[in-house]
């Protein structure tokens, strides 16, 4: 308690949520159905527009599930802008959903459980991984390959999952391509991106950052509305894991990057 007030400690609620509850308790409140309360609680990330904003600019709004990722129009019916801040590809591979090599649902490929949280992205490139489907109960294990003294990295990139060599689940035909992602947060980025009619470069761009290395038809204005299409259609195949589910899209496609052949010299947690 704090003086007369009841403080209650609620965590972390999602945004929705903690509206729709906070409402309830002001109308509580206001039929003095409760005592005064003092409510503490975060939520993830949102971005508010005005009744001006594009209905297609607003799909870049997700984006702010990532570092820098966008800048919102407010009220002043701008459009929405994105911001490179370089972030690395590898940073989306902490949870890859791919193709089961036993049922062909969809399978999730994670660090393996109980590792310490990577210091940084490139740590995900060595850190031991598991796929696992929920669906048929099929497991795998995955450990980095190792040269004279050092774990060699894979490289994220393509149709396949950098790790087992599964083919993405998130696959659909765009344009005449093959528009893929590992995860719903890899979603979100590139509809950031995308979505965005003013896309402005940080301070660093490394040649391995996620918006350097998208192609060239991802990137021109001519493809706009059909990509984010295609990226909605990718996040209702998220949403499935039935075999059934599985997109036309989602095989191998023979487009395997480059070997990066970095090396992480052990005596860490790997």
């Amino acid at each position: 308690m704090v003086g007369d007030i009841e403080r209650i400690d609620l965590g972390e609620v999602p945004y929705g949520e903690a509206v729709g509850r906070m409402t309830g308790r002001v109308g509580q409140r206001r039929a003095d159905e409760i005592p005064d309360r003092l409510a503490l609680l975060t939520h993830p990330p949102v971005i508010t527009y005005s009744a001006r904003t594009p209905p297609g600019a607003k799909l870049a709004s997700i984006g702010m599930r990532i570092r820098g990722g966008v800048t919102g129009s407010g009220d002043t019916g701008d459009s929405v802008r994105h911001r490179d801040d370089g972030v690395p590809l590898e940073r989306f591979t902490g949870r890859v959903l791919v193709v089961c090599p036993r049922c062909g649902g969809r399978a999730v490929v994670v660090p393996r459980p109980g590792l310490p949280a990577p210091r940084y992205a490139t740590e995900l490139l060595f850190q031991p991984r598991r796929l696992a489907c929920p669906g048929c109960g099929a497991v795998a294990e995955w450990v980095a390959a190792m040269r004279d003294n050092a774990l060699v990295g894979v490289a994220p990139g393509g149709t396949e999952d950098p790790f087992f060599r599964r083919p993405l689940w998130l696959q659909t035909r765009c344009v005449g391509h093959i528009l893929w992602a590992y995860d719903e947060v890899h979603v979100d980025a590139l509809a950031a991106y995308v979505g965005a009619r003013l896309r402005e470069r940080g301070g660093l761009s490394p040649t391995r950052a996620m918006v350097a290395r998208l192609p060239a038809w991802m990137k021109t204005s001519e493809h706009r509305a059909e990509i984010l299409a295609g990226l909605q259609t990718l996040r209702g195949l998220a949403e499935r894991s039935a075999p059934a589910d599985r997109s036309d899209a989602a095989h191998e496609h023979g487009d395997r990057p480059r070997p990066y052949r970095s090396l992480y010299f052990r005596g860490g947690p790997y």
